[in-house]
């Protein structure tokens, strides 16, 4: 019986010591939940156990492609570059320099049809140079128009003046311009003039070559008048008056067709009609008698001018309206 009284104690202590265990229990739990739910702390050191972070890769630079080449200066446009400074009526002394740094060393330069005794072939860039530092004093100027590019060659058509083309009234002189390159540079240039031109420029050239007119003097013979002379009728009809070596003569129109004609002799200093056939007024060819002094204006042997004066009265009014007072010059061929 005390034996199992003892278990029974033993088993209500055990028991109480369970309960009086469970009952503590709950009060410790809050706790720890606290303790768990913290925040996790951002430092570093508070995190030991942590995964360290994976390195960023920095960002990718960007590529740039590589630079394109500088395109070469089309040809036209060093012709251009070259020239358009002497497009001017004052150009700089530098524009002689700076048309040959487009040049190359052994360049040739031409001008054809020019008259022989111009300089026209010019080798060497020194060469070329002297030819365009003696355009200088002159005022000269270009003007150039491209017309076309085929390969290494640019072709052009050039107008150019200077002061002794003003002055015979030929400027500008035309012509087409050919320049031919060679690695990048103007190996050679050749101006040909027109046709137009050239013969423009013979003209004048010839002109300004012959003597100075003589004053104008007395005729001296019929020889001095001999030839095909033009003058006015009533300042507006132009007439063609012909003196031949045998003392004959003649006025025509333009055309050709003669109005009238005779004979005529010479006399100190007088050209003096004798007689007249035709289609002359009636009086003309009724009273062709009259007498004209003669001045002449020679260049060299040539006369250039012939000037009539009526001595005494002259029955038929249209050859006094013809001649008195009146210039005649040559007919030109």
């Amino acid at each position: 019986m005390k034996t199992q009284l003892l278990l029974l104690v033993i088993v209500l202590v055990a028991l109480a010591a369970c309960n009086s265990s469970q009952a503590v229990e709950p009060t410790a739990q809050p706790e720890q939940e606290q303790a768990t739910s913290a925040p996790t702390p951002t430092s570093p050191s508070a995190t030991p156990t942590s995964r360290p972070a994976t390195p960023t890769s920095p960002p990718a630079t960007p590529t740039n492609p590589p630079p394109s080449p500088t395109p070469l200066p089309k040809l036209d446009e060093l012709v251009m570059a070259a020239m358009a400074g002497w497009n001017s009526d004052q150009i700089s002394p530098d524009q002689v320099d700076l048309t040959l740094s487009y040049f190359a060393d052994d360049a040739v330069f031409k001008m054809l049809g020019f008259p022989p005794d111009i300089p026209s072939e010019f080798k060497g860039k020194e060469a070329i140079r002297a030819a365009f530092e003696s355009w200088m004093p002159l005022h000269p100027k270009l003007e150039v128009k491209i017309e076309a590019v085929e390969g290494d060659t640019v072709i052009a058509t050039t107008s150019y003046w200077s002061d002794p083309m003003r002055a015979m009234k030929v400027a500008p002189l035309v012509g087409k311009d050919v320049y031919i390159f060679m690695d990048g540079k103007i190996a050679s240039e050749t101006w040909t003039l027109t046709e137009e031109t050239q013969s423009k420029l013979a003209s004048a050239m010839a002109t300004a070559a012959a003597p100075t007119p003589s004053p104008e003097a007395l005729a001296a013979s019929l020889d001095e008048l001999v030839g095909n002379w033009e003058g006015y009728w009533s300042d507006q009809t132009s007439l063609y008056f012909e003196v031949k070596e045998g003392g004959g003569w003649r006025v025509y129109f333009p055309n050709g067709d003669e109005i009238s004609g005779g004979t005529v002799t010479f006399e100190d200093g007088k050209l003096i009609f004798l007689s007249m056939s035709g289609n002359a007024a009636h009086i003309c060819l009724n009273n062709p008698r009259a007498e004209y002094v003669v001045y002449v204006t020679k260049q060299g042997e040539q006369s250039i001018k012939l000037r009539f004066e009526l001595v005494g009265e002259d029955q038929c009014a249209d050859r006094k309206e013809f001649l008195n007072g009146r210039e005649l010059t040559p007919v030109k061929p």
